[in-house]
């Protein structure tokens, strides 16, 4: 039975990563996370390195881990060193346990909604959840705020910025530590990494459709099979061009062109 707890039908359900060195007590968050209605538990690890392979994982399907439940020491590695490679804008709410109390300054520093010390029981983590949701959620709202007042992206354009809108955008290209934005009638470059500039793109608009491209889906006027599993997309602009798919997207694509 689910727990009751804060659900409400309305939302959507909030993506859950568990890191735990110990198989019993990853079972055991595990099984709570799964109890608790709002949560979906995505992916429960037992080290640092699978810590980092499925938050980078999470980033490029696009879904993204808004709580992380965590302990605070990876045999022998203090998940903090993985927090840190995190921007802070793009930290999930973070809820750590450990069964000792010497970390106090580290929690701060990641602003963790929770410090739960083991063994903890199924009310004590519960109201943590509880609390992480509450965050959440406020931070869902204030998000859709501001996407609802953007209409596109603020751009340098010679020695001045310009708001360039979604509509004019045909796709956006890693280019080293830059990306390139290409519109019907010039291509601007922006000291920023592409996956920041995607995070500020409307999702029902824009995909990644490979590790350097980003495309406006409205743009799509067709897609050319190269070799097996391989994919050639054409965007409609003057003249058009052809934009290749990555293995890992192709799927996601083939998906959502076939509706």
């Amino acid at each position: 039975m689910k727990n009751p707890g804060k659900d409400d039908p309305s939302e959507k359900s909030i993506r859950v990563l568990v890191a735990e060195d110990d198989d019993h007590a990853r079972d055991y968050v595990s099984d709570l996370v799964r109890e608790h209605a709002a949560l979906e538990l995505g992916a429960a690890v037992s080290n640092a390195v699978d810590l980092r392979s499925a938050i980078a994982a999470a980033t490029t399907d696009g879904r993204p881990y808004e709580l992380a439940i965590l302990d605070i020491d990876l045999r022998g590695v203090p998940v903090f060193d993985v927090l840190r490679q995190i921007p802070p804008s793009r930290r999930p709410a973070i809820i750590l346990f450990s069964a000792h109390r010497d970390f106090g300054p580290e929690a701060f520093e990641m602003r963790a909604v929770d410090y739960l010390m083991k063994p903890c029981d199924p009310p004590r983590f519960y109201q943590a959840v509880d609390r992480a949701v509450g965050r959440i959620r406020r931070r869902r709202d204030r998000r859709e705020k501001i996407r609802g007042q953007e209409f596109g992206l603020l751009l340098p354009a010679g020695g001045e910025m310009r708001m360039v809108a979604f509509e004019e955008i045909i796709y956006l290209q890693s280019n080293d530590k830059q990306t390139i934005v290409r519109t019907e009638n010039e291509s601007l470059s922006a000291n920023k990494a592409l996956t920041e500039l995607a995070a500020r793109l409307p999702v029902e608009q824009f995909m990644r459709v490979h590790r350097r491209f980003v495309v406006n889906v409205r743009r799509i006027a067709g897609l050319r099979h190269v070799t097996s599993g391989s994919y050639s997309l054409t965007l409609r602009c003057d003249p058009p061009e052809d934009v290749s798919v990555g293995a890992t997207y192709s799927k996601s694509l083939l998906h959502f062109l076939e509706g």
